[in-house]
Protein backbone atom coordinates (compact mmCIF):
# COMPACT_ATOMS: atom_id res chain seq x y z
CA UNK A 1 0.00 0.00 0.00
CA UNK A 2 1.01 3.64 -0.94
CA UNK A 3 2.87 6.09 1.98
CA UNK A 4 0.48 8.58 3.29
CA UNK A 5 1.32 11.78 2.86
CA UNK A 6 1.86 14.44 5.65
CA UNK A 7 -1.78 16.04 4.78
CA UNK A 8 -3.75 12.77 4.57
CA UNK A 9 -2.07 12.23 8.66
CA UNK A 10 -3.48 15.68 9.43
CA UNK A 11 -6.67 15.17 7.79
CA UNK A 12 -6.90 11.77 9.57
CA UNK A 13 -6.16 13.73 12.77
CA UNK A 14 -8.93 16.30 12.71
CA UNK A 15 -11.80 14.02 11.36
CA UNK A 16 -10.96 12.09 14.26
CA UNK A 17 -10.17 14.93 16.83
CA UNK A 18 -6.35 12.74 17.67
CA UNK A 19 -2.83 13.45 17.22
CA UNK A 20 -0.95 10.55 15.94
CA UNK A 21 2.25 9.38 17.85
CA UNK A 22 5.10 10.68 15.43
CA UNK A 23 6.48 7.00 15.78
CA UNK A 24 3.72 6.20 14.07
CA UNK A 25 3.05 9.05 11.70
CA UNK A 26 6.15 8.93 10.60
CA UNK A 27 6.04 5.15 9.58
CA UNK A 28 3.13 5.78 7.80
CA UNK A 29 4.85 8.37 5.26
CA UNK A 30 7.93 6.30 5.32
CA UNK A 31 6.65 2.91 4.11
CA UNK A 32 2.58 3.10 4.74
CA UNK A 33 -0.05 0.79 5.91
CA UNK A 34 -0.05 -2.71 4.78
CA UNK A 35 1.41 -6.73 5.36
CA UNK A 36 5.13 -6.97 6.41
CA UNK A 37 5.30 -10.74 6.55
CA UNK A 38 3.21 -11.90 9.37
CA UNK A 39 2.48 -8.07 10.95
CA UNK A 40 -0.07 -5.56 9.35
CA UNK A 41 -0.39 -1.84 9.92
CA UNK A 42 -3.87 -0.72 9.66
CA UNK A 43 -4.79 2.04 7.01
CA UNK A 44 -5.99 4.44 9.62
CA UNK A 45 -8.81 5.56 7.73
CA UNK A 46 -10.17 1.61 8.36
CA UNK A 47 -9.55 1.13 11.94
CA UNK A 48 -13.08 2.06 12.82
CA UNK A 49 -14.84 0.10 10.53
CA UNK A 50 -12.68 -2.95 11.65
CA UNK A 51 -12.75 -2.25 15.26
CA UNK A 52 -15.98 -0.55 16.25
CA UNK A 53 -18.29 -3.54 16.90
CA UNK A 54 -15.46 -4.64 19.34
CA UNK A 55 -16.47 -2.15 21.81
CA UNK A 56 -18.74 -1.59 24.52
CA UNK A 57 -18.50 2.07 24.23
CA UNK A 58 -17.55 3.17 20.90
CA UNK A 59 -16.71 6.30 22.11
CA UNK A 60 -13.29 4.98 23.52
CA UNK A 61 -11.61 4.04 19.72
CA UNK A 62 -9.60 7.45 19.11
CA UNK A 63 -9.91 8.58 22.54
CA UNK A 64 -8.67 5.90 24.65
CA UNK A 65 -7.55 3.30 22.16
CA UNK A 66 -5.78 3.60 18.94
CA UNK A 67 -5.76 -0.46 17.82
CA UNK A 68 -3.14 0.24 14.90
CA UNK A 69 -1.93 -3.15 13.52
CA UNK A 70 -1.41 -7.03 14.68
CA UNK A 71 0.64 -9.90 14.06
CA UNK A 72 -1.03 -12.71 12.10
CA UNK A 73 1.24 -15.08 13.49
CA UNK A 74 0.92 -14.70 17.04
CA UNK A 75 -3.04 -13.51 16.72
CA UNK A 76 -2.05 -10.20 19.20
CA UNK A 77 -3.23 -6.81 18.46
CA UNK A 78 -1.37 -3.84 18.83
CA UNK A 79 -2.81 -1.22 20.72
CA UNK A 80 -1.98 2.49 22.04
CA UNK A 81 -3.29 3.89 25.25
CA UNK A 82 -3.84 7.24 23.56
CA UNK A 83 -5.44 9.07 26.87
CA UNK A 84 -2.51 10.38 28.66
CA UNK A 85 -0.07 12.58 27.67
CA UNK A 86 2.54 10.01 26.10
CA UNK A 87 0.95 6.65 24.42
CA UNK A 88 1.80 3.18 25.66
CA UNK A 89 1.81 0.46 23.64
CA UNK A 90 0.75 -3.22 24.35
CA UNK A 91 0.93 -6.32 22.33
CA UNK A 92 -2.51 -7.70 23.41
CA UNK A 93 -4.76 -10.97 22.64
CA UNK A 94 -6.94 -10.66 20.07
CA UNK A 95 -9.68 -12.29 22.16
CA UNK A 96 -9.41 -10.16 24.85
CA UNK A 97 -12.06 -7.32 25.09
CA UNK A 98 -11.02 -3.71 25.50
CA UNK A 99 -12.71 -3.54 28.50
CA UNK A 100 -9.89 -5.38 29.98
CA UNK A 101 -7.16 -3.80 27.77
CA UNK A 102 -6.09 -1.73 31.17
CA UNK A 103 -4.56 -4.58 32.62
CA UNK A 104 -2.26 -5.70 29.85
CA UNK A 105 1.53 -5.26 30.05
CA UNK A 106 1.94 -1.33 28.81
CA UNK A 107 5.22 0.52 28.18
CA UNK A 108 6.34 3.78 26.51
CA UNK A 109 5.46 3.53 22.86
CA UNK A 110 8.56 6.54 21.59
CA UNK A 111 11.17 4.68 22.68
CA UNK A 112 10.26 1.39 23.14
CA UNK A 113 12.68 -1.25 21.99
CA UNK A 114 10.77 -4.30 20.72
CA UNK A 115 11.84 -6.45 18.03
CA UNK A 116 8.54 -6.77 15.79
CA UNK A 117 8.44 -2.88 15.76
CA UNK A 118 11.76 -2.98 15.05
CA UNK A 119 11.79 -5.69 12.51
CA UNK A 120 9.63 -3.52 10.25
CA UNK A 121 11.20 -0.01 11.12
CA UNK A 122 8.45 1.47 13.19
Amino acid sequence: MAAYSRDQIVAFENAHSLRLPERLASFLCGHGPGRYGDIEIHQPDQIRDVYTDFFDDPGELFTKWLPFGCNHQTQELWILDISGPSPRFARIWHETVPDDWADEDWRGFAGCADGELDSIGL
